[in-house]
């Protein structure tokens, strides 16, 4: 039985797109691993411009933290900690300076060993009262 032409057309263009699909993910493959292997991790800097070393990016204490603004939220926004709601009328963490939300169960860990939002990475701002 002979082979039709429409036979070898078809299976030459399935084999094309089936190469040209293992070629373009193995390329973008090797350029993703590039690119996540080129970026630094976030940096922070002091007020002079100054990269700070880990060591010197404490968190808070909990005097520190009970002063960070609680206020009832008037919309629905996302807590990106636990990646859940704060409905309407919850109390929520008010981020100084950037104004992010979170709930009080889910920053509090975070502050403690961390003085930046975790949203945007800027450095918490406290209005120190004594």
């Amino acid at each position: 039985m002979p082979v039709k032409p429409s036979q070898i057309i078809i299976t030459v263009v399935v084999s094309f797109i089936y190469w040209c699909l293992t070629s373009c993910l193995s390329i973008a493959h090797v350029l993703f691993n590039q690119i996540a292997n080129s970026i630094p991790p976030y940096q922070r800097f002091n007020e002079d411009g100054v990269i700070l070393d880990v060591a010197e990016m404490p968190g808070f204490t909990l005097e520190q933290i009970s002063q960070i603004k609680q206020e009832i939220v008037n919309e629905t926004v996302l807590c990106s900690i636990c990646l859940e709601n704060i409905e309407e009328g919850m109390n929520a963490k008010i981020i100084p300076g950037c104004l992010h939300k979170f709930h009080d169960p889910c920053i509090l860990p975070w502050l403690l060993n961390n003085s930046i939002c975790p949203y945007c990475r800027n450095v918490i701002r406290l209005e120190i009262n004594v």
